[in-house]
Order: C-alpha cells, then structure tokens, then sequence
C-alpha cells in the first residue's frame, strides 16, 4: 500500500529542473531504473515519478511503516516545492493544495489505518522512542560535519534481544575512539583485543564511565534538544573501566531488524485479554 502525492507546477514552477535537483540532493538516485529516495541514516524510502508532460511529479510513500517516515516525507515535501515551485496535493483526488504539515498529516491517517490492520505482535516501539531514534540519526551526519575533532558520531540500529523478545535501540561503539554516544538501551562494544560484546545501558553506568568520562565532554554546540537523546562524549575508555564492562557485558545474539519494520506501537491493535476468573 503506498501514499502518492503529486507536486505539480505552479506559475513560475521550474519543474524542468527537478532531475537535477534531485541529482544533488542527498538521498536520491536511480535504483532498478526509478528514482528513489533511500535514507542512510534513517532508512526512510520512497519512489519518485516525474512526468514533464503534465508538468508535476510524484511521491509514492510506502504505508504500515513508522510514523516518522511521515516526518521525513513533510522534509522532503517542503524542500522541493520551495526549489522548484510546486504545490502539493494528495493525488487521492483532493483539489486543494497541501501545505507541508498537511502532507505529514495525510500520511499519518493512511498510515493508522495500514498499522491498524497488523497483528498485534508485530514489532514496535512507542512514538516518542521512535522520534527520539529517528532525530539522532536525522542530525548525526550535520554533527559530524560541523564537528571540530575528529570524534566518532554513531549511527542508531534498532536490534532484537532473542533472549527476552525485545526491541532496543544500540550503537557500536569502539572504545579505543573519541566519540559522542547517544544513550540508548545497548551499547555494541569492540574493546581492544576482544570480540564485540553488548552492555545495557544500566550496566553501563555501573561501571563508572560515564560519571569518570563526563567531564572529558567536548563542546559540540549543536546538542540541543532537537537532537532528542541524551549522550555520552568520551575519549578513550580507561584499562580499569574496560575490565568492569568486561565483567557485565554479554555475547548472546542480538539480530539487528530494518527501522521500517518496527512499528508505532500506538498505531497497533491492543493485543487480545484473556480474563482471568
């Protein structure tokens, strides 16, 4: 099931532009012969259709994803109808232009009811998780960019603990690197001289690390609270700090699982009660 919005020209359009800006604008390109817009760090995608003969082009947005690819695609919206002059209309049949927060909101309606139809069990996180995950990634690559050391600013995955049938969020970190870490559920450690081994975040902070290794913090600037996680700047982890998270981390599996197969878990039925008498 996909969501087409159609961008069309308005007086002063410049649609005879839009291969080159897409050409130019990070994200896009031509996979299996169609324009498609693939996000690294979010994982967010969707197709392009341009026809120069009705003058306008086309979005189609996959439904029963999270909502955050509503959020991405608003972005996206906004940025090419400002480049190029177009207006924005649900190609469902409305008539009346969309500004970019309607596009976001036509979307989140097609996508409760994609979501709706899921079973219960499938695999979600709650909203503001998703946000919080999906904002660190959406603003790592400006960080690192704009970044005046050399500090590694990691990506956030989405994992599955097979153990406990639960979906976290991780980072790899390799400890032997400056970095700024975003707290989340599970660190994936590579230590020097060792197999990648995971701690939780709770036991991280057993550890002492972070309460030695905060006030070594670098001054980014840019962390404000648009960013949406907590994090953790470091250098290099001490040789006593390394033997306590040896001492607490685990090796069972963890499966990473594609940011587009966990759901908004509000967007999910409640799964079934069973009554207890």
């Amino acid at each position: 099931m996909i969501l087409t919005f159609e961008l069309r020209a308005s007086a002063g359009g410049r649609l005879a532009e839009a291969r080159s800006y897409f050409a130019a604008r990070a994200g896009y390109a031509l996979r299996d012969g169609r324009l498609q817009y693939v996000s690294e760090d979010t994982e967010v995608t969707f197709v392009v259709q341009i026809d120069e003969a009705a003058s306008s082009l086309s979005l189609e947005v996959p439904y029963a994803r999270p909502h955050v690819f509503g959020l991405e695609v608003e972005r996206e919206v906004a940025a090419v109808t400002r480049a190029l002059g177009l207006v924005a209309y649900d190609a469902r049949g409305a008539l009346t232009p969309l500004a970019a927060e309607e596009v976001r909101r036509a979307y989140a309606m097609g996508n409760a009811a994609a979501c709706a139809g899921l079973p219960a069990s499938t695999p979600s996180l709650p909203a503001g998780k998703l946000e919080r995950v999906w904002g660190w990634n959406v603003r790592r690559r400006l960080l690192d960019e704009s970044s005046a050391t050399a500090a590694t600013i990691p990506k956030v995955h989405l994992v599955r603990d097979v153990a406990n049938d639960e979906i976290l969020s991780s980072v790899v970190w390799r400890s032997y690197r400056e970095a700024l870490l975003p707290l989340v559920d599970v660190f994936v450690l590579v230590l020097e001289g060792d197999d990648p081994m995971w701690i939780s975040r709770d036991d991280l902070a057993r550890t002492g690390l972070p309460s030695e290794l905060r006030p070594a913090a670098f001054d980014y600037g840019l962390l404000d609270p648009v960013v949406g996680l907590d994090h953790l700047a470091t250098r290099s982890v001490p040789e006593a700090v390394q033997a306590r998270i040896r001492e607490k981390a685990r090796r069972e599996a963890l499966r990473p699982i594609p940011f587009a197969e966990v759901m908004t878990r509000e967007l999910l039925p409640a799964p079934a009660r069973t009554d207890v008498r």
